[in-house]
């Protein structure tokens, strides 16, 4: 989007579940948002922030010198409610009349929710930017993109190892590259890579969860800590166990189903050593699987400064009161 179309008026929804392409494409628009001239940044998040009185607020028309004004406003599920959508058309059509709002959307939105109405009214004013799901063939391009502007080479058996011991996630993949760049390695062998991970301390991020799940609580505390002190992300940390703890849940309600949890597990590309770990989490029930998973999900928005709390301490809770319980 040009600086001059901006300058008139502009909404910008960037959707998907692929969090880090999302997150880029946010960064992306605030970043020309900010250097067009949009200097006060609100961040609102969630239909919690779906109020009337407090999005009025923001667009009032400041005068003709006002400095531009960017609202960034997250919605993670997609969802609105009823009166909260009805709340977001009557923002979008009070944003025409004012040039000096930014208005970037992010939504997690799947193809039945792309048809409602205030989806509708931004693709007549504005842009739509989807990002679909990545598939396997996907991932790997990605990858080989990234490791290309990173200026280092990973011999094909390499990537797929990468690949697999991250299980696909954007996330963890960038990650790794960002390790990868620091220690100035540029030529890379599997040898090479399977050796790195070797060292406990880096691959304390994916033997974590299982620590966790099998009330190894003072193993598991150890582990986070020696996590932080080496700068891993909260958030990709928490990835790792949200992931675990998602797998089981999905393994769980096949069992619940009684459905053949062969095709699951192929898909996940979960190894046989593994699956024992799931099937162990999966017979806790459901209902417990589901609160535990509710805990994560609020820690991961402390992590990510969206609820009040410290991330850090929240999961050595979250630990301990898993292997009392």
């Amino acid at each position: 989007m040009s600086a001059s179309i901006m300058k008139k008026y502009a909404k910008e929804p960037s959707v998907g579940t692929e969090e880090l392409l999302v997150d880029e494409s946010h960064q992306q628009l605030i970043a020309l948002a900010k250097s067009s001239g949009f200097v006060e940044h609100h961040r609102l998040y969630g239909t919690e922030d779906l109020d009337q009185t407090k999005l009025q607020q923001l667009i009032i028309n400041k005068g003709l010198f006002a400095e531009g004004t960017l609202i960034d406003f997250r919605l993670p599920e997609g969802k609105t409610g009823r009166s909260g959508a009805t709340v977001l058309n009557n923002i979008l059509d009070k944003l025409e009349q004012h040039s000096h709002i930014f208005f970037i959307l992010s939504a997690h939105n799947t193809k039945g929710k792309l048809s409602t109405k205030w989806v509708e009214k931004i693709e007549k004013s504005g842009s739509h930017i989807q990002h679909p799901i990545l598939n396997d063939t996907r991932k790997r391009q990605w990858l080989t993109h990234r490791l290309k502007i990173a200026n280092i080479t990973i011999e094909q058996k390499g990537q797929e190892f990468l690949l697999l011991l991250t299980e696909g996630n954007l996330l963890a993949l960038e990650q790794q590259i960002k390790q990868l760049e620091i220690s100035q390695l540029s030529n890379i062998t599997v040898e090479e890579l399977r050796k790195r991970f070797q060292d406990e301390a880096r691959f304390n991020l994916f033997s974590l969860p299982e620590k966790i799940f099998n009330g190894q609580a003072n193993r598991a505390l150890r582990m986070c800590r020696k996590l932080r002190q080496e700068g891993e992300p909260l958030v990709l940390i928490l990835w790792s166990i949200i992931n675990e703890l998602n797998l089981a849940i999905g393994l769980a309600e096949l069992q619940k189903q009684q459905q053949s949890p062969s095709n699951f597990l192929k898909q996940n590309r979960i190894w046989k050593e593994h699956e024992a770990t799931l099937y162990k989490l999966a017979n806790k029930g459901l209902e417990k699987l589901y609160h535990q998973a509710n805990t994560l999900h609020k820690i991961d928005k402390q992590s990510k400064g969206q609820a009040i709390g410290d991330g850090w301490l929240s999961l050595e809770k979250f630990i301990g009161e898993l292997a009392i319980n």
